[in-house]
């Protein structure tokens, strides 16, 4: 038995065809974004079609894009980085989405908010690609203007945050001075050897604050060296005695000798430290006008690797849930416009990473908080050279 051969389509069924297709082409034709088609099939992947709005935008006319690459859009700031991606895209016979400087005709540039389609053919194999153009030069232009607005609002809370960062070594200097004087008075100048270190390291201290704003001193750069963990948290400890004093707080101190060596710039993890005691002698004092601070140093392992860990307790009243997230952000703050500037912990927390560390918080409401520093303990004889040193 012969099978009935398949019947030709009707005129109907064909003019329905024509139809959609004449709808589908007049909508290209009318829509307001640029399109463009290229075959990649072709030597270079030259453009076959572009819409009456890409014409508009940039200038060029279908005689003058058809049968050339849409490298001729690019200019002289387009950035490099962004055509070596769609570079890419197309190798891999993906979709894109990227934002680029294009240049029109005149030699004016625009912002592109281009989008990249492949078209595939019934096996799967790449036809054509579709290239869809947005000028979005004025809404780029806002955006920068807004940008500038906002560093604008934020060089205030940034000049408020390096004044911040400076009161806790000047309340040093000062505090120190005076015990400095007192003593010269009371003629105890054998005493005085230590005060005026304590100075000198916080007017240090002072310098590299305000370096690390400036971007003089960037940390990439840091120098790092081999280091007990407790050395730079009793240093920052010492700096806070006076202040522990006038707030009443108790301190608890906990080490294990026995730790071994980190690699560590000294002074930017006693900055650290120093942020994370600050912040909570201050939470304590608001809350209850004293309190109790511990510290304790251990060896953990954590995902097969040992981690030098430093927990920094208080009693104070906690972080709620919400802000727990947000801590480490810059500017980041529950407490009122002046009070204080959130960049404490950024500071901490930048420092401890790019030593490939951790420094992470637990926090009950009404029970205090938990700062975890973890720091990774180096591969080769300086993770041992010191251990077990006192």
């Amino acid at each position: 038995m012969s099978s009935a051969s398949p019947k030709p389509p009707s005129r109907r069924s064909l003019k329905a065809v024509r139809d959609v297709r004449r709808v589908r082409d007049e909508a290209i034709a009318s829509a307001g974004v640029g399109i463009l088609i290229t075959d990649p099939r072709q030597p270079d992947n030259p453009v076959i079609y572009v819409n009456p709005a890409f014409e508009r935008l940039t200038g060029y006319g279908a005689a003058e894009a058809l049968g050339r690459n849409c490298r001729f859009l690019q200019g002289a700031d387009t950035d490099p980085s962004a055509v070596a991606e769609i570079r890419q895209a197309l190798k891999e016979e993906r979709g894109l989405r990227i934002e680029l400087l294009n240049y029109r005709k005149d030699g004016r540039s625009f912002w592109n908010d281009l989008t990249i389609s492949p078209l595939r053919d019934a096996k799967g194999r790449v036809t054509h690609y579709v290239g869809i153009i947005s000028d979005r030069t004025e809404r780029k232009r806002v955006e920068q203007h807004l940008q500038q607005v906002e560093k604008l609002a934020a060089l205030g809370t940034l000049l408020g945050g390096v004044a911040h960062e400076l009161n806790n070594p000047l309340f040093i200097i000062s505090g120190y001075t005076q015990l400095a004087r007192e003593k010269i008075n009371q003629g105890r100048y054998d005493d005085l050897k230590a005060d005026l270190e304590t100075i000198r390291e916080a007017a240090q201290r002072a310098s590299a604050t305000v370096n690390r704003f400036l971007g003089i001193a960037p940390h990439a750069e840091a120098r790092r060296d081999p280091c007990r963990v407790e050395d730079p948290v009793k240093q920052a400890l010492d700096l806070m005695s006076h202040d522990f004093v006038m707030r009443q707080v108790t301190l608890r101190t906990r080490f294990d000798p026995a730790l071994p060596s980190i690699l560590a710039d000294y002074q930017d993890l006693c900055q650290a430290f120093l942020n994370l005691f600050t912040n909570a002698s201050r939470a304590m004092a608001e809350a209850h006008g004293r309190g109790t601070l511990s510290v304790s140093t251990t060896l953990v392992l954590d995902q097969g690797r040992p981690w030098v860990e430093v927990r920094v307790s208080d009693d104070g009243p906690g972080i709620a849930p919400e802000h727990l997230p947000r801590i480490f952000d810059p500017f980041y703050t529950t407490k009122p416009l002046g009070k204080r500037t959130g960049l404490g912990l950024t500071i901490s927390h930048r420092i401890v990473t790019e030593l490939g560390g951790t420094l992470t918080c637990e926090s009950v409401v009404g029970q205090g908080a938990t700062f975890i520093v973890r720091l990774p303990i180096p591969d080769g004889p300086s993770s041992v050279s010191q251990q077990g040193e006192g």
